[in-house]
Formats: structure tokens, C-alpha cells, sequence
């Protein structure tokens, strides 16, 4: 057979520019401008060099958010310009850190104020409650707001006499759908929900059980 050596010059991809990286709570939002040219067909972007857990996106997009970042120490976000599907750039870098952040707990108000809750069992859970670290009563219609990087966790607990089973029966303010739709978009974002007593029914509106797996374990008399 024959050989032949071929020499291959190097050929310094396009990157993107203005590489920028904002910080909200525990959120890293990185913002680019996009190189021009014709064989653009990718963004790559990879956090402290983890290559193998590389980010892949489209070749329009100018902004990608890195939610619940790790706090107090620093972040590399680096963004690469792909062209033909296979080749990238030696990418552009930018370092940032989140600072720390001590979360809260929220428990979840049925009424203005922890006195004017309508159970004696309820306005206990809160007093008790607010008598612990980092502890904050969050109204129901703040829910929709809530970074959940900052409240990790939020307590929704219902006891009250006399009030008949099945979810539908729960406060209304409670099981509207603007309520439950906040309620799963703030566990989608990373947020946990301890639901106590009557409000374990708020596991069907929620589809984390179907309704024929409803909580059935129910008592609503006077207690002791």
C-alpha cells in the first residue's frame, strides 16, 4: 500500500461574545450574543468542566438558567458555538458565585393571621411553628412567587371539626385552580410539601395519588 501525510492547519471557530452570568437566590442565569455565520447549527454550555453533563441547545437561543446552584463556592459556565453538528469552538468562560442563602420553612395560611385561624389545632401548629429557626407564614397567594430555592419546604396543614371527607371540601382558597396549579409548579422547581392531617387529600388535585387511591384514614371530631 501507499501513505500519505496530510497536514491539517487549525482553524479557530467563531465564538459566541458578551458572555454575562446574573445571580437570583440560588439561580445562575447565563446570557450570550450569537456568532454569524451560516454553518452555526448549536450551543454547547458546560459548568465547571463537566463536559460529560454538557448542555445542548438549539442555535437561536441566547440564555440559559442553571437552577439550585451550589452555594459559596465558585462556578465556571462556559459556552461553546457548535457548526455542523459536530465541532465546537474553544467556547467563552465566565465565573460567578452564589452567595449563601439560609433557607426557610413556609407554613402555608389559611387566614390573615395565625389568630385568625378558625381550629384551636391549627393555630397551635402555627404558634409552634413560628417558634422555630428560619420559620415563616406564607400567604396563600404568595405561593405563585415563591423561589423554592429560598423555601425549600412549606407546610400545609388543615384540622378542623366537622369538615366532611374529600379534597373538594378544603378550604376554597386552597384547592382554586390558580392555588393548585402554584402548588405544582413550586414542587416542579425543587420544592417539597409536608401536607399534614385533612390536608393529605391535596395529594389527588396534586396527581401525586389518583382519586381512587385517595387518603380515606379520616376523623373530624372534636379530638382530645
Amino acid at each position: 500500500g501507499e501513505s500519505v501525510n496530510v497536514f491539517l492547519p487549525y482553524v479557530e471557530l467563531p465564538n459566541v461574545s458578551g458572555l454575562k452570568a446574573e445571580v437570583s437566590g440560588r439561580t445562575v442565569t447565563l446570557s450570550w450574543n450569537l456568532p454569524q455565520d451560516a454553518n452555526l447549527t448549536g450551543i454547547r454550555v458546560i459548568r465547571n468542566g463537566e463536559e460529560d453533563a454538557a448542555i445542548n441547545l438549539p442555535a437561536n437561543v441566547t440564555t440559559y438558567e442553571f437552577k439550585g446552584q451550589p452555594m459559596d463556592q465558585d462556578l465556571t459556565y462556559t459556552v461553546q458555538a457548535v457548526f455542523n453538528t459536530y465541532y465546537a469552538s474553544k467556547g467563552v468562560s465566565v465565573k460567578t458565585i452564589v452567595p449563601y442563602i439560609t433557607p426557610k420553612m413556609g407554613f402555608v395560611m389559611t387566614a390573615s393571621s395565625v389568630g385568625q385561624l378558625p381550629d384551636d389545632d391549627e393555630r397551635a401548629a402555627a404558634a409552634w411553628f413560628l417558634m422555630q429557626p428560619n420559620s415563616e407564614l406564607v400567604q396563600i397567594s404568595e405561593i405563585a412567587n415563591l423561589d423554592a430555592d429560598i423555601y425549600p419546604v412549606l407546610w400545609i396543614m388543615i384540622d378542623r371539626v366537622g369538615l366532611p371527607l374529600g379534597w373538594e371540601n378544603l378550604p376554597s382558597d386552597l384547592v382554586k385552580d390558580e392555588t393548585i396549579t402554584a402548588l405544582k409548579q413550586y414542587s416542579a422547581n425543587g420544592g417539597s410539601l409536608y401536607l399534614s392531617n385533612m390536608a393529605t387529600q391535596l395529594t389527588v388535585p396534586l396527581g401525586i395519588v389518583p382519586s381512587n387511591m385517595a387518603p380515606t384514614v379520616y376523623g373530624n371530631g372534636d379530638g382530645g
